[in-house]
Parts: structure tokens; C-alpha cells; sequence
């Protein structure tokens, strides 16, 4: 679990364990990353990385939530500003992580797809209608989580050989298939 004071010290002292951290895992797993080593290459002490995280772990999963509510939140500012629908939504969520893959290649390099799954499924969870959680609503959260997660995924293995844009009608154009197909492949 992570546990980041707001202050401007702990936050560059947890952006340093990250930008350490990627930089590790370009050579190893997850589960091979040393501690010492880690906060050795951030340039912190030891009890900083305890303060802030209880695993190497942690910190990807509070960069990825960081990152999953800031995308968020500037969304909702573009919806506001402009009026934006779910088309420009998801359009708007692989620009952002065009932009900035790491936490995710990192990740799914580490089969760690559920530290992804769980920041979507908080944010969506935030919505007002999810408070009535009414059953076809948490079935219709996952399915949209699976969707868009199962795409990154697919983009990011690929190369993000696609752009946001083309991506995005890539989507749309399986979402509008998806009555045709079979339900066996």
C-alpha cells in the first residue's frame, strides 16, 4: 500500500522511486528489484521509500492511480469546456497515455493487469449512479473497464503501432460488431 503525504517533499521524494524504479525494470522483473538499489538510484534513504510505500509494487500502483485520476479530472474539465461524449472520452484516454506509457508497459511486462483494472474501477466508481450500485451498472463498470483495459493492452503490446484516433475507431467499429459475432470464436 502507498501512503504519500501531499506535501511537495514526499511527492518528489515517490516521483524519484518511480522514475527510479522504470528505469530498473528496463533491465529486470518486478520481483527482482532491490530495495537498496532502488532507493540508491533515487538518491533517497531508506525510510523515505518505507514513508511512502511498503513495495516496489506500490509505487506503480500509486502512479497509476495518480495518473488514471489526473486523466480523469482533465476530462472532466474538456467535457465542461467543451461538451465532449464518450467518443472523445475515450479518444482523450489514449492521447493521454500515448504520451506517457511507462506505468503501464511496466505493468503488463510484470502481469500486474489488475493494478490497472482496480485504478479504471475506482475512478468509474466514483460516478453518482454508481452509489445506487445497482447490479446492471456494476456489470455494465466491468464490462467498459475490461474493454478499454483489454485495448491498452493490446495497443501497448502492439507498439502503440496505432494512434489515439485510430485506435479509438477501432474500438467503436468492435463495439458495433460485437451483436454479429459469435459467441465461440
Amino acid at each position: 500500500m502507498y501512503h504519500i503525504k501531499s506535501d511537495k517533499r514526499s511527492l518528489t521524494s515517490a516521483t524519484a522511486l518511480y522514475r527510479a524504479l522504470i528505469d530498473e525494470l528496463k533491465t529486470k522483473a518486478l520481483t527482482e528489484v532491490n530495495i537498496t538499489e532502488l532507493v540508491k538510484r533515487a538518491m533517497v534513504g531508506r525510510s523515505t521509500f518505507y514513508r511512502n510505500f511498503d513495495e516496489p509494487l506500490d509505487i506503480l500502483k500509486w502512479k497509476c492511480d495518480t495518473m488514471f485520476q489526473e486523466l480523469t479530472t482533465e476530462f472532466n474539465a474538456k467535457y465542461r469546456r467543451e461538451g465532449a461524449n464518450q467518443v472523445t472520452f475515450i479518444q482523450s484516454v489514449f492521447e493521454y497515455w500515448e504520451k506517457q506509457s511507462d506505468v503501464l508497459e511496466a505493468l503488463i511486462r510484470n502481469q500486474r493487469i489488475d493494478v490497472i483494472q482496480n485504478a479504471t474501477r475506482t475512478i468509474m466508481a466514483a460516478s453518482p449512479r454508481a452509489a445506487a450500485a445497482e447490479a446492471y451498472y456494476q456489470y455494465s463498470i466491468n464490462l467498459r473497464i475490461s474493454i478499454v483495459v483489454g485495448m491498452m493492452i493490446t495497443w501497448i503490446q502492439r507498439g502503440k503501432r496505432e494512434s489515439a484516433s485510430e485506435i479509438t475507431q477501432i474500438l467503436l467499429k468492435n463495439l458495433k460488431e460485437i451483436p454479429q459475432m459469435p459467441v465461440v470464436f
